[in-house]
């Protein structure tokens, strides 16, 4: 993959940080954990194309992240903080979908607030992880 294409993937990734920062100031929080879902997949395909992998456009790579980790010596950043990765990017697509649709939640009594204040710093560090592995 080009490293345009990475680029714009990280660009992406800090455009959807920064509507994260902007919805937890603003008291959006539910927008505000379906936009660091976002960072954090766009995080991860960007570092994914750094290494000529083709990413699919679905939203859960999880299972293409390990499979690649263990096998690319580019992605050994990934592979060394795979747990807090993959614990952050499956409890956040866990909750994209009740953020996304309030009004159709089976589990309205999430308190969006506090997983906004909690995941913000742990998805920041995920972006940090895969900007090192593009610069590699």
């Amino acid at each position: 993959m080009g490293i345009e294409k990475t680029k714009l993937a990280l660009n992406n990734a800090e455009i959807w940080l920064g509507s994260a920062k902007s919805n937890i100031r603003d008291g959006q929080y539910s927008a505000a954990i379906y936009s660091l879902e976002m960072e954090v997949e766009i995080s991860l395909k960007a570092a994914l194309l750094s290494q000529g992998i083709n990413v699919p456009k679905v939203h859960d790579i999880s299972k293409l992240l390990v499979e690649y980790s263990n096998e690319r010596r580019g992605l050994k950043l990934i592979k060394e903080n795979q747990d807090f990765i993959l614990d952050i990017y499956t409890d956040l697509l866990d909750y994209r979908n009740s953020a996304a649709y309030l009004f159709e939640s089976e589990q309205p009594e999430i308190d969006f607030k506090d997983l906004a204040s909690d995941y913000l710093p742990k998805a920041e560090k995920v972006l940090d992880i895969c900007k090192k592995v593009v610069l590699e």
